[in-house]
């Protein structure tokens, strides 16, 4: 009787996650999710209803919901029924209105400060929206606007806008020299996620950079062949990221690696072309 017994415990063991791996996944649901719109969160996830249930990539989607920036912690539960498996993800969201504030001291010894405000969860799709304001000696801004689900949910795109204007002290030879250093321009960015390990990002940046000499600086006083410069530039930017990192709310655990390429031209004779 025991040993049939045995045989019976083993043979259910044994059968029921198969039985379990061949459900179709007849619904999914989203709770907790106030801010996050559950339409983004069934796009962005792979587990899709109407396919074959695989526990693998559940614990995957959980990874890949926690890493959105409107989320803190996210779970799931699946329920078997005649019709099929019910998968429902649990979701807790972070405050993802951010404000930031950084003080300092410009190159003139004056008070500097920058002030800035993000939304990581705009529209409630984890997009990335917003700009600072900064005064260093001259007044500067940024806006920044980043959907990297925007095409699909592998493909996104991203646009900011930058006007920086800052006093920066060049040394030649036999002098020093306050420039007011300014650069503009728009950059745009593709967002590809080749799979969850591996991201790719595309950006191309035009601007447009200018050094001029600071009237009525003291330091600039009796300066002699003094140089300015306005010129067209433009910097292209891939980035490699390898992520495998686990998350448990504001705790990280894994490895990220980063390899950047950079190229940098422009139309001065004075200023040479870079690679980073």
């Amino acid at each position: 009787m025991n040993n049939l017994f045995k045989f019976v415990l083993i043979t259910i063991f044994a059968i029921s996650p198969k039985a379990f791996s061949q459900q179709i996944i007849e619904q999914i649901n989203f709770t907790g999710n106030k801010k996050t719109k559950t339409s983004f969160l069934k796009r962005l996830i792979k587990s899709k209803e109407g396919e074959t249930l695989n526990l693998e990539k559940l614990n995957l989607d959980i990874d890949r919901l926690e890493r959105l920036d409107g989320i803190a912690h996210a779970s799931q539960t699946v329920k078997e029924t005649e019709e099929g498996a019910v998968v429902s993800f649990k979701i807790e969201e972070n405050f993802s209105i951010i404000p930031g504030l950084n003080i300092g001291q410009a190159n003139d010894d004056s008070f500097a400060y920058r002030v800035s405000v993000f939304e990581f969860n705009a529209l409630g799709q984890n997009i990335i929206f917003g700009g600072f304001f900064q005064k260093e000696v001259f007044t500067s801004y940024g806006v920044f606007l980043e959907h990297p689900y925007l095409l699909t949910n592998k493909l996104g795109l991203g646009v900011n806008y930058q006007n920086l204007t800052t006093q920066e002290p060049i040394f030649f030879p036999s002098q020093q020299v306050n420039y007011n250093y300014t650069r503009k321009g728009p950059e745009f960015t593709l967002f590809y996620e080749k799979d969850f390990n591996n991201q790719f990002e595309f950006s191309t940046k035009i601007f447009n950079e200018e050094y001029k000499i600071i009237e009525n600086d003291e330091q600039n006083e009796g300066i002699t062949n003094p140089i300015e410069t306005d010129n067209r530039g433009v910097m292209l930017t891939g980035v490699y990221n390898y992520i495998d990192i686990d998350t448990e709310y504001h705790q990280f655990k894994g490895i990220r690696n980063s390899l950047q390429f950079q190229y940098f031209n422009n139309d001065s004779d004075q200023i040479q072309t870079d690679y980073i």
